[in-house]
This record gives structure tokens, C-alpha cells and sequence, in this order.
């Protein structure tokens, strides 16, 4: 159970890291890019999933959604694109590697 709020904790860090805005809420209210507003969507979905996943990159780039790190199994990573599929994403881009 720690491992996953360390997990939720670093991911918070690399969004923070990553995009121009630090949550969904703070671009809802300043003056984030649509692809910083994107990104910011999708990491609010991972992290309030109700299953937990290892650490997943998330950027955009002109409303294209890039996933990028390890998961378990090919189901998992299906499960982390439909969560990526957020209002104005145009596409999603699935790089997610399987891990042993």
C-alpha cells in the first residue's frame, strides 16, 4: 500500500515535472496550452483508477497522447489507453512495453 502512494507520489511529480500546469484543476484556471491541459486530464485518470499502474509517462504533442514505460500485461496496457482517450485528445499513441 505505501508502494502505491510512493507510486501516485513520484507520478505527481514527473506531471508536475512535465507539464506547465501541475493538475487538472490548475489548468483549468490559468493559462495552460491544450496539450498541457491533455496531459494533465489523462494523469488525473491514471492516478484515480481504481487499479493501480507503474509509472507512466504521459506528454502530447498537438493533441496526440504518447504513453511510455512498463506494465504487467497487454490488458493493462489497453486499460491505460481508454483512459487516455480524454476530451480533445485527437489520437492516442500506445509505446507501453511489456515488463517481466
Amino acid at each position: 500500500m505505501a508502494n502505491t502512494q510512493f507510486i501516485k507520489l513520484f507520478l505527481g511529480v514527473l506531471v508536475a515535472g512535465t507539464v506547465g500546469c501541475t493538475s487538472l484543476q490548475a489548468c483549468q484556471t490559468a493559462q495552460c496550452s491544450a496539450d498541457e491541459q491533455i496531459t494533465a486530464a489523462v494523469h488525473q485518470r491514471i492516478e484515480h483508477s481504481p487499479t493501480s499502474f507503474g509509472l507512466i509517462h504521459v506528454s502530447t504533442e498537438n493533441g496526440i497522447v504518447y504513453l511510455h514505460g512498463g506494465v504487467s500485461t497487454s490488458v493493462e496496457a489497453a486499460a491505460i489507453e481508454e483512459l487516455a482517450h480524454v476530451p480533445g485528445a485527437k489520437d492516442v499513441v500506445n509505446d507501453l512495453n511489456l515488463s517481466p
